[in-house]
């Protein structure tokens, strides 16, 4: 009778554990004292390295948003900040004329205004010279321009051969014609040297 009163009680012992989850018990916590001391020490060099990009790093605030290229861009070419050639606007609208300046898109037989800088300048032959203008976008135009003895200074003044130099700001009123493919070759027959300010 005992034996079958120590095999219930041991058969209740192991359902009750079994309920609850038991098994062996919980090896004792080591202490933080003792993890360290069995882990050799490695300077945290690379944490900074670890976060990914985009994600805020523990020294930044989560809603502080991080600020690409391009936003920044964007915020210099609208309001107060707006690029300028010369002095004047490198994009929007000209209020003198309504024509679009330096546009994303050219589009075949629609006048529009180019401003920006010499990047190379060929003066021969006299009668048809070419520049290539780069907008501040980064825009390159070919504009086959006016002859060189009716190319001048915004203020008059007749320019010599050595001052077509790069970098030297421009404005031109250009169209390019109906069926020239895909180029950014334009003509213009009032292209203007600027006077820096």
């Amino acid at each position: 009778m005992k034996a079958l009163l120590t095999a219930l009680l041991m058969l209740g012992a192991i359902g009750i554990l079994a309920a609850c989850g038991g098994g062996a018990p919980p090896e004792p916590a080591v202490p933080d004292d003792a993890a360290a001391e069995s882990q050799p020490s490695v300077p945290n060099e690379g944490a900074e390295e670890s976060t990914p990009q985009g994600e805020p790093s523990g020294d930044q605030p989560a809603d502080e948003e991080v600020s690409s290229g391009e936003g920044s861009d964007a915020a210099e070419s609208s309001g107060d900040d707006a690029v300028m050639v010369a002095g004047r606007p490198a994009s929007g609208v000209d209020p003198d004329t309504g024509l679009e300046i330096n546009p994303q898109e050219v589009v075949p037989g629609v006048d529009f205004i180019v401003r920006g800088e010499i990047v190379t300048a060929t003066l021969t032959p006299q009668d048809s010279p070419e520049f290539v203008i780069i907008a501040p976008s980064g825009t390159r135009y070919r504009i086959e321009a006016q002859p060189v003895p009716d190319i001048f200074f915004e203020d008059g003044s007749q320019p010599k051969p050595h001052e077509y130099s790069i970098g030297l700001p421009v404005q031109a009123t250009v169209r390019q014609e109906i069926g020239a493919g895909a180029t950014i070759v334009v003509q213009s027959s009032d292209l203007t040297l600027l006077l820096e300010e």
